[in-house]
């Protein structure tokens, strides 16, 4: 098969690599006429693995997700088994690493929370990946990031997984297995690709493995024992943020890790707040990728410490001070967007939501996980087919004051916590809003209307449209809007 034109129906275009019981080629989609990847694994191949090459096809199959590459085909073809996959157009991570040498910390966090987004919804679908490393990630020159490779993964609670995988043997690679993994691979759960994840978020910011690739006893031993150099002795600075959530991540008690993948998406969240729509970041890692290896990088910059937030939070109650004197003199209340107030008020409508959280409450309100998805349908036009705008923003904590929000059913209470979207200033039309709220999702529809109208609504002293979530409230009456 040297000179292949035809693979079945897909025509190839060249060969990406090959192996002993194996070749990868770049074909052409028949129908999709885009660009793809062929695997190829010959019949000749040992049973157990021929089945796991099936067992892979068949899992990311049902696998859709924008952080996990799609699998489109699977199929025999002559004396071989063919997996039909996506082709992204960019570098593995591992790649990106010996060419960076070590990843911006800033740069290493929107990466990385894309790989734990593909992950956690593997996870979700009852799939341990067992291999993951950063030759397993893949990031598009649009900055899209991608999890593939399941060729070991296990589905739990599955009989026939139980028969490919002897009690005892050791699968994966040993630089990022967890203890329990190097132990006896079969007996493991989420949380040691959780481990995995936090030994290759090490490699991403330190440009260096936590352990060596070999497998000598010192190296199991200090596996065994969470005995590796700390990442800020390798990169003075690095936040305390990395190090803690690392530390957490790669601890060699299953039992004191992360429990599953949510609580470290939400906590990267919260250090990305500025990042509002996936869009946002999917350019901003766009930006990296096309960034000059060995210039100093805009990713480098650290987020400030917390006495130089407060500092710069000083800083601004004085300028609200000033502006709001301005505005006493001059007889006008201001709102947030000025532009979208004067420029845009036929176009744009404002927005605002929120979860109430009771002084009560078994959580604190920064630990409280809430975000916000809003679906536009933006109907159909003679330029343009009917299609659908998502905008998606996390709820952060504000202090309730009475009189400064609007009661909506409860009365307000000076100690009660508002989760805010803060006011967004969105196309007008019809929206679907699914607010979900740690585990729990809520829906509500609605009209956004725009700026011009919801001005005149003297009922409305903040000029936009508040949706509240009051997590006091009975379930039938936990969303209001008006």
């Amino acid at each position: 098969m040297a000179d292949v034109k035809m693979i079945d129906k897909y025509k190839i275009i060249g060969v990406v690599g090959e192996g002993g019981m194996g070749k990868v080629y770049r074909a052409i989609h028949p129908t999709l006429k885009r660009d793809i990847i062929i695997k190829r694994l010959s019949i000749s191949a040992k049973k157990v693995i021929s089945e796991r090459f099936r067992r892979e096809a068949r899992i990311m199959m049902d696998f859709h997700h924008e952080s996990i590459v799609s699998v489109y085909d699977h199929f025999k073809y002559r004396s071989s088994y063919y997996i039909a996959m996506e082709f992204v157009d960019g570098i593995s991570l591992d790649a990106l690493i010996d060419q960076r040498k070590k990843i911006p910390p800033l740069a290493a966090a929107l990466i990385f929370r894309e790989i734990c987004k593909g992950l956690k919804y593997a996870h979700d679908k009852g799939v341990i990946h067992r291999d993951i490393k950063p030759s397993n990630v893949l990031i598009a020159k649009n900055g899209e990031v991608k999890l593939f490779d399941f060729g070991i993964a296990m589905m739990e609670e599955d009989e026939e997984e139980k028969e490919l995988t002897k009690t005892g043997i050791m699968m994966g690679t040993p630089s990022y297995m967890s203890p329990e993994q190097l132990a006896d691979s079969k007996r493991v759960d989420k949380r040691s690709d959780i481990y995995s994840m936090g030994i290759l978020f090490y490699q991403m910011l330190t440009g260096k493995r936590a352990y060596p690739g070999n497998f000598s006893a010192d190296t199991i031993r200090r596996i065994s024992k969470g005995v590796y150099e700390k990442p800020r002795k390798l990169v003075p600075g690095l936040p305390v943020f990395f190090e803690k959530l690392i530390k957490k991540m790669m601890h060699h008690k299953a039992s004191k890790r992360y429990r599953d993948l949510d609580a470290v998406i939400h906590k990267i969240d919260h250090h990305l707040s500025r990042y509002r729509t996936q869009d946002e970041i999917h350019k901003s890692i766009k930006t990296f990728l096309n960034e000059t290896a060995g210039k100093e990088s805009a990713f480098e910059k650290i987020p400030r410490s917390k006495r130089a937030r407060k500092g710069l939070w000083v800083a601004a109650a004085a300028l609200l001070f000033i502006c709001g004197a301005f505005v006493f003199f001059i007889g006008y209340t201001p709102v947030p967007g000025l532009y979208n107030e004067f420029f845009a008020s036929r176009e744009r409508g404002g927005i605002e939501v929120r979860v109430a959280v009771p002084a009560d409450y078994y959580k604190s309100p920064d630990d409280v996980y809430a975000q916000a998805e809003l679906v536009l349908f933006v109907p159909k036009t003679k330029e343009s087919p009917a299609r659908e705008e998502t905008y998606t923003y996390r709820l952060r904590p504000v202090p309730g004051i009475v009189g400064f929000f609007t009661s909506l059913g409860a009365a307000d209470k000076a100690e009660e916590v508002y989760l805010t979207s803060t006011p967004l200033y969105l196309p007008t039309g019809r929206y679907n809003l699914t607010l979900q709220v740690e585990q729990e999702k809520y829906a509500a529809a609605f009209y956004l209307n725009p700026l011009a109208v919801q001005k005149q609504r003297p009922d409305s002293p903040e000029r936009r449209k508040i949706i509240t979530f009051d997590l006091a409230a009975a379930a039938a009456e936990k969303i209001t809007v008006v």
